[in-house]
């Protein structure tokens, strides 16, 4: 297990919950200043894991093409603000695993189309179950935090 990379995993973690709660309930993280703690405790192990060799330069430029693919789909309109940013950090800052050292985008893009896909999935059953009486109500939108929180643990704790 690798120390400095596990600051970051903490932090992600203790996330989770407080996002996945605004977005069931609200669909709104209230306000973009959420993300300070995050991005300051994160900076600095990401600055050091790089510095010391702890991370490889490749793995910057593979954050780099995620963060561009997540904008697109952001401009789309496909991806809400919080939803791009929480997907943003997690590329950015989660850069490997600290259990397996392995690049962790990996696995995360791969947990991250299944559990999205679940979730598509899990709402059109419920539809088509309930006939449309008590179902799933999305109005505002998918709360996307959900599933890519989702993805976040399995990424870490199935590979």
């Amino acid at each position: 297990m690798i120390v400095l990379p596990m600051i970051t995993v903490l932090s992600f973690l203790a996330y989770c919950p407080l996002l996945c709660y605004l977005d069931w309930k609200y669909r709104d993280i209230i306000t973009h200043s959420l993300w300070v703690p995050l991005v300051v405790i994160n900076v600095p192990v990401l600055l050091a894991g790089y510095a010391t060799g702890l991370y490889p330069p490749d793995l910057a430029a593979i954050s780099t093409i995620a963060v561009i693919l997540w904008f697109i789909l952001m401009r789309k309109g496909i991806l809400p603000g919080a939803d791009f940013v929480w997907l943003s950090m997690i590329s950015v800052f989660m850069v490997v695993n600290p259990f397996t050292s392995q690049p962790f985008m990996l696995m995360f893009s791969f947990f991250l189309v299944g559990m999205t896909a679940a979730t598509f999935w899990g709402i059109f059953v419920d539809n088509l179950i309930r006939k449309h009486t008590m179902s799933i109500r999305i109005e505002n939108g998918l709360p996307y935090l959900i599933p890519i929180s989702c993805a976040l643990v399995l990424a870490l704790v199935v590979s």
